[in-house]
């Protein structure tokens, strides 16, 4: 894939934003395929028709633009990403965490699709500012993924149990989002059959069970299902019972199935912090938050079209094209992406059509 490929992904899906911004960030992306370990400085190197010098700084001056507001840079890319009728019967899987890096707290929505999450939206904090009130940030961040996603999909989020909550569930039903999220065990339920903490609710190896809840807290309850799942044959560090709450009507194998997949999101954050097949970010300069949302969306725009490279180049080479087996599972597509893209002349359409394909197997996949 050459690299207007990328430049012209970029003008078809980020109209929202200023021409000189858009023309900026097309030339970053496209600039941004070709890099290793990410920083300003390589991403700057790597842009075709300048000097080093006044590459970099066209980089930072581009992360450093408080009018560059993330949210709109992505609105055309999940329209895009959303726009076939096929979304009408499918759910859209949506892995909701927190990552780390360097002195970032960035707080991550993406699409779940078949080893990998694609980034939809993100929000970057320091330290001091979680004190505050972290939850208000994460329901501030749904609300406004609410807004950039067409009613007519439906939406499953997957949490850990940092976001278990009532209020979180409350939220995801006001907003019609459906929600599979973990929670702990020291909450009050009261169901057929039960009453009380679910710590002291029975539970044994390979139960699978659900539970429907009239009263989740005693204190301002809601009303929704908690799975109860204890999966046989776990390594002895994850050996224990799951608690999650969901207001999806299914069994409870398919919804813990479902849950499951929240570990794209995880493959993803590997991703970007690994130094040896990632973008290294854990060694990134910036010093600034907003700063560090601008150099993601470059990242994440050129990331979405490796992936989709990836996918393509899977399909019709064997694994022996891009590494020393034959083991169909041993690169990610990311990696595939990134190793095959001097060798594989795909048009950004058919890349962006395979990642399309693999969203929309999401949820047969993993239910």
């Amino acid at each position: 894939m050459n690299r207007m490929e990328a430049i012209q992904w970029v003008w078809s899906v980020c109209s929202a934003l200023r021409k000189s911004q858009t023309n900026t960030l097309a030339d970053l992306v496209g600039a941004a395929m070709t890099v290793g370990r990410a920083s300003l400085a390589e991403v700057g190197r790597r842009l075709f028709g300048t000097a080093a010098k006044h590459g970099i700084k066209r980089c930072w001056r581009f992360t450093a633009n408080s009018r560059v507001e993330i949210s709109d840079a992505m609105q055309g890319v999940v329209q895009r990403l959303l726009r076939s009728k096929r979304w009408k019967s499918k759910a859209l899987l949506i892995a909701f965490d927190w990552v780390e890096i360097r002195g970032f707290h960035t707080l991550v929505a993406a699409a779940v699709m078949r080893g990998r999450a694609i980034p939809l939206l993100w929000a970057s904090y320091p330290e001091w500012k979680l004190a505050k009130s972290q939850n208000n940030l994460e329901e501030g961040l749904l609300r406004l993924l609410r807004t950039m996603i067409p009613p007519q999909v439906k939406v499953i989020l997957l949490a850990d149990r940092g976001f278990g909550r009532t209020e979180m569930a409350r939220l995801c039903q006001q907003l019609q989002m459906h929600y599979i999220i973990r929670i702990r065990p020291d909450v009050w339920v009261q169901c057929p059959g039960f009453r009380g903490k679910l710590l002291d609710y029975p539970v044994k190896k390979g139960i699978c069970r659900v539970l429907i809840c009239t009263e989740y807290r005693r204190k301002n309850p809601v009303e929704q299902r908690v799975i109860v799942r204890w999966k046989q044959g776990l390594p002895k560090r994850r050996d224990e019972c799951w608690f999650l709450m969901s207001d999806l009507k299914a069994s409870a194998f398919r919804l813990s199935e479902l849950y499951a997949a929240r570990m794209t999101i995880e493959e993803f954050f590997r991703d970007g912090k690994s130094r040896r097949n990632g973008y290294a970010l854990r060694n990134t300069q910036i010093k600034r938050a907003d700063h560090f949302d601008r150099f993601l969306l470059i990242l994440v725009l050129a990331y979405l079209l490796l992936v989709g490279l990836g996918l393509v180049a899977r399909a019709r080479f064997q694994p022996g094209a891009w590494c020393s087996c034959n083991r169909p599972r041993e690169c990610s597509d990311f990696t595939i992406g990134q190793r095959m893209l001097l060798h594989l002349e795909v048009p950004w359409a058919k890349a962006l059509a395979a990642v399309i394909a693999q969203l929309l197997e999401a949820e047969k996949n993993w239910g």
